[in-house]
C-alpha cells in the first residue's frame, strides 16, 4: 500500500496533494468490498427484537457506514456535504460525507437483500464438502431423502443408502389434499387386523317357527295342543356400519424423476 514519511524534519510541505494522496491511499479499500460482493454486510447489522445495530455494508463496490436503528424494509444512501469557510472568505464544499441508513426515496434499497458475508477462513471447509460431493458416484442427480424400492438383504444395501426406519412393516400411501386419512405427509394408520362388533355386521334377522294359540285340542300328530305353528323373525341385528380395511400405512410423496 502506499505510504507518507511525516517524520521527516526541515518543516513538512502540507498541501492539497498531500491531502490528495491520503484521500487516494484510503479510498483503495473499497476494493475490499469487491470480495464480499454488493449489498452485503461486512460487519455489524445484527438484529435484537426491531433494531438493527450499526454496521458496514458494501453497494456497488463502496465500503460504507451503516447507520442502524429501528429496522424498516427500505435503506438508502445518505449523503451530507460540509462546507468550510476558506482565506478568501469563501464557504466551499469540503467534506462529503456518505452512510447507509433506514429510510425510502429515490434509490432505496430492499434491506431484506442485504446478506452477511461468508467468512473466507471457511472456504477451505466449503471447498472440500463440495470436492466431497462431486466425487460421489452418483448417475444422474439423485435427489436428498429420496426413498426408493431395495429388493436385496440389508446388509447389501449400497454406499450413501441407509434403512428406513419409518416404513418398517408398513405399506406406504400416495398424498391426498382432498382425503383426510392421506392428507399429512409422514402420518400413520391403519391395523393388521380388525374384530367385528355388532355394529359392523349386516342389517339381518332369523325366521323361525312359534306356536300360535288355539281354541282346543286334536289328537292328530299334525296338530298342536293351543293351535299351529306359523313363520316369525327374531329382533333385527347389525347396522350396516362400515370397518376399516386399510393395511399399516404411512403417508409419503411419491416422486417422478424425469432426469431433465
Amino acid at each position: 500500500m502506499n505510504t507518507m514519511n511525516f517524520g521527516n524534519t526541515g518543516g513538512f510541505p502540507m498541501s492539497t496533494r498531500i491531502l490528495d494522496e491520503l484521500q487516494t491511499a484510503f479510498s483503495i479499500f473499497n476494493a475490499l468490498g469487491a470480495i464480499a460482493g454488493d449489498k452485503t454486510i461486512i460487519s455489524g447489522c445484527v438484529t435484537t427484537g426491531s433494531i438493527v445495530s450499526p454496521g458496514v455494508v458494501c453497494i456497488n463496490g463502496e465500503v460504507l457506514e451503516f447507520r442502524g436503528g429501528t429496522a424498516q424494509t427500505k435503506v438508502k444512501i445518505v449523503e451530507v456535504v460540509e462546507n468550510l469557510l476558506f482565506e478568501d472568505n469563501i464557504s466551499k464544499p469540503v467534506i462529503k460525507t456518505r452512510y447507509v441508513t433506514f429510510g425510502t426515496g429515490v434509490g432505496a434499497m430492499d434491506w431484506v437483500d442485504f446478506k452477511a458475508g461468508f467468512p473466507t477462513k471457511n472456504i477451505d471447509t466449503l471447498v472440500a464438502r463440495i470436492t466431497a460431493l462431486e466425487a460421489r458416484p452418483l448417475v444422474g442427480n439423485i435427489p436428498i431423502d429420496l426413498i426408493a424400492l431395495w429388493g436385496r438383504p440389508a446388509n447389501e444395501i449400497p454406499p450413501l443408502w441407509v434403512e428406513y426406519i419409518g416404513l418398517a412393516g408398513r405399506t406406504p400411501v400416495g398424498f391426498s389434499a382432498t382425503d383426510a386419512d392421506f392428507d399429512v405427509v409422514g402420518k400413520v394408520g391403519g391395523a393388521k387386523s380388525k374384530t367385528l362388533s355388532i355394529g359392523n355386521l349386516p342389517k339381518h334377522k332369523f325366521t323361525y317357527k312359534k306356536a300360535v294359540p288355539g281354541r282346543g285340542y286334536k289328537p292328530e300328530n299334525t296338530d298342536f295342543p293351543l293351535g299351529s305353528l306359523q313363520d316369525a323373525d327374531t329382533n333385527e341385528l347389525g347396522n350396516d356400519e362400515s370397518f376399516s380395511l386399510l393395511n399399516p400405512y404411512r403417508v409419503v410423496h411419491f416422486i417422478q424423476y424425469k432426469g431433465v
